[in-house]
């Protein structure tokens, strides 16, 4: 435990510095120069601190952040009624979320293996190529500590505090109904009783999906219209369903030809696109090396995920962070690695210089970053 925690600070401390020294080195003019709080709050992370500060509601406020789900900002706004800087508040969150999903993942990924594997599945989800999102004022690492603490307790049969856990990633992403998904093939798979069993998943069930329940009937007051969160993908991200082969095709086209919506893309973006493929490649090969494994829960998390991530749009969008969510890649790779040394740092050398790429395009702002 104590190790998976060092692996969370050091990693910090280093892609701090990282960011810092792209500050000093790449940005030589102090007049440009990002303060450290200010290279934090980017891209969505604006969102999240405005909702905060705003609510979802109210002259001025963006009607797409519904989109956003509510326990993240909440979070920061009862850390920064302290009288802390809200940006501040989100890095505090998020460092403290992360180190309960470091622990979780740790215990997880030794469950009937070895410490090894939990030492190095820290080690990989906190060098991730888009781990920046763990530090940032961003979900993930929010959403983490609850999915991993869910199905670390579903594995030990213990669903009540399994359903609390779950609630939490409910409470801040969408992605928690493909968590619930996963955790209801583990329930079956432990091969309950019928009928004890059947009414302790029901109850666990109705725990877990509380959070969804109760945003779905705010937004049904406040917006007149319960389900205002999808509708806002939508309107805000051009986020709904089409053939996965059209998305994926589209994607192709981005980056091969340079053109997206008869708009010429620059070399340097293009790339990111390839990523967006990458990281689908990525998400759709560990679903099937979960399901090789007979990890039937995590297959079906994962599975779910990709699907509706693959079809949500006309071309892919933001996969390679969204992997970040999916806790068992770390986990089946930590398997894959625990007693082979040249494997691990294989996979190091390939995704620590990505990650590091990734702090600085986002520190910096001189691209989008996922």
């Amino acid at each position: 435990m104590t190790e998976a925690w060092g692996i969370v600070v050091a990693t910090r401390v280093v892609f701090f510095g990282i960011a810092l020294a792209g500050a000093s080195l790449l940005r030589p003019d102090a007049l440009n120069r990002p303060s450290f709080l200010s290279m934090w709050a980017r891209w969505d992370a604006l969102h999240y601190l405005d909702i905060a500060r705003h609510g979802y509601v109210g002259h001025g406020v963006d009607p797409n952040q519904t989109a956003f789900f509510p326990l993240f900002p909440l979070l920061i706004r009862a850390v920064s009624f302290v009288g802390i800087d809200a940006v501040a508040a989100g890095l505090v969150i998020t460092a403290a979320a992360s180190l309960v999903a470091a622990a979780y993942l740790y215990l997880l990924a030794s469950w009937d293996r070895t410490e090894n594997a939990g030492r190095l599945a820290v080690l990989y989800l906190f060098t991730f190529p888009t781990a920046v999102f763990l530090i940032a004022p961003y979900t993930e690492a929010v959403f983490l500590a609850g999915a991993v603490a869910a199905f670390y307790y579903a594995r030990r049969s213990r669903w009540t505090v399994a359903a609390l856990a779950a609630a939490i990633a409910v409470a801040t992403r969408v992605f928690g109904i493909f968590l619930l998904v996963g955790l209801a093939v583990e329930y079956a798979r432990q091969g309950k009783t019928p009928r004890h069993g059947v009414l302790r998943g029901a109850l666990a069930m109705a725990v877990a999906i509380a959070p969804l329940i109760a945003y779905i009937c705010y937004l049904a007051v406040v917006k007149h219209d319960p389900f205002d969160f999808v509708h806002a993908q939508a309107r805000g991200w051009h986020r709904s369903f089409t053939s996965p082969v059209s998305a994926i095709t589209s994607t192709w086209r981005v980056f091969w030809e340079g053109r997206l919506a008869g708009l010429p893309v620059s070399a340097g973006p293009r790339y990111v696109w390839f990523g967006e493929l990458a990281a689908a490649l990525v998400g759709s090969a560990s679903t099937i090396w979960a399901l090789r494994r007979r990890e039937w829960g995590y297959a079906a998390y994962m599975g779910t995920a990709m699907a509706v991530i693959i079809m949500s749009g006309p071309t892919l969008l933001s996969v390679p962070r969204m992997l970040l969510s999916l806790f068992p890649i770390p986990i089946l790779l930590s398997h894959w690695s625990e007693d082979r040394p040249l494997r691990a740092y294989a996979i190091l050398l390939v995704v620590f210089p990505i990650a590091t790429l990734g702090v600085l395009i986002y520190a910096l702002g001189t691209a989008w970053f996922y």
